[in-house]
Order: structure tokens, then sequence, then C-alpha cells
């Protein structure tokens, strides 16, 4: 009789100790998740994800929000034309993508989530000279996800609206020199 009681006490704790070793896994596991902001109304909250994986910084570190925005051009200061190339009934423009804002500096890399058309839909940057940029080639407009990483390692998303048209339309009434390209 004690024998079966031993048993059964011994398999007993087995498992109460094998699912707290299984929360345990689990609660670390959460910590290895990606690190995406969630959004709670116009509200920008960092998950607790990333609280987790930022033990080392006080609280009045981690920034509630990144004043940053994503922008576009089809032209930048150091590369003054406009390149373009006809296809069709359509003309596609090479177009830069970047940010802007005064937290500029805190950012240590952007990841630009393009339309899936797109043959590499992913454009990554890690050059704070260029204010973050990338550089791609297109026809229409589409939303462009923007996942920005900080220096502490917080990370936040920002959506932008993606047209080139506004911004070819202005660079011609700027004179901004035009070259066709066609590869």
């Amino acid at each position: 009789m004690y024998g079966k009681l031993f048993l059964i006490f011994t398999l007993l704790g087995f498992f109460i100790m094998s699912q707290q070793v299984e929360a345990a896994q689990f609660e670390f596991a959460n910590v290895k998740q990606t690190r995406e902001p969630i959004n709670v109304g116009t509200e920008r909250i960092v998950s607790t994800q990333q609280n987790a994986v930022n033990l080392g910084e006080t609280k009045s570190t981690l920034l509630k929000d990144l004043n940053v925005e994503v922008a576009s051009d089809v032209y930048s200061k150091k590369d003054r034309h406009v390149l373009y190339c006809p296809k069709g009934n359509y003309i596609v423009v090479r177009n830069r993508i970047f940010l802007t804002g005064p937290d500029l500096d805190k950012v240590s890399e952007v990841k630009y989530h393009l339309h899936p058309s797109f043959s590499n839909p992913l454009a990554v940057s890690r050059d704070p000279t260029s204010n973050f940029e990338v550089w791609i080639w297109s026809w229409g407009g589409f939303p462009i996800k923007a996942t920005i990483t900080t220096k502490s390692g917080q990370v936040f998303e920002k959506n932008f609206d993606f047209s080139f048209k506004s911004k070819f339309e202005e660079a011609q009434e700027k004179g901004i020199p035009q070259s066709m390209k066609c590869e």
C-alpha cells in the first residue's frame, strides 16, 4: 500500500516539476520572440518581450515612441537627378526611401517591407549618414512598413503610403535633371 502511494506521489511530484520547467521554458521562449511593437489605438506600446530583452536598462531609458518618419523622394542632395525608364504604358522611376526626424541618432537599422511583387521585398539599411536610405525602382504606389531598431534594441514600426507621382512632378517643377536609364 505504502509502495503504491509512494509511486503515486513520486509521479505526481515529477509531473508538477515538469510543468514548472515547461513554464520556465515558455517564458524564456517569449524573450526570444520577435520584438515588434503592439499598436493600441494611436499609442505605440513596446511589447513585454521587448521589455524583457532590455532588462539591463532602466525604465526611464526605454522610449515610448521614436520621433522619426518614413519619407521618399526621386532624388537626393548627393544624387540630384531623376532616373526613369518607360515601360509600355507606364514609367518606372528610381525612388529613395529614407527616415527623417529628430531621433535619427537613436536608430541602428531600418527594414523596409516593400510590396510582395518585388523580387526582394525586404530592403535593409544600417547607414545613418544617408538617413537609412534605400533606392528602389517602382512604377506605382503601395504601403511600406518600416521596422526600425534603436541602438538600445527597441523595435518600432512606422507605416508609409508610398507614391512617387507627386515627387516626380515636384522634381520636374524644380528643374531637377532627368535621365532615361533602362537596364
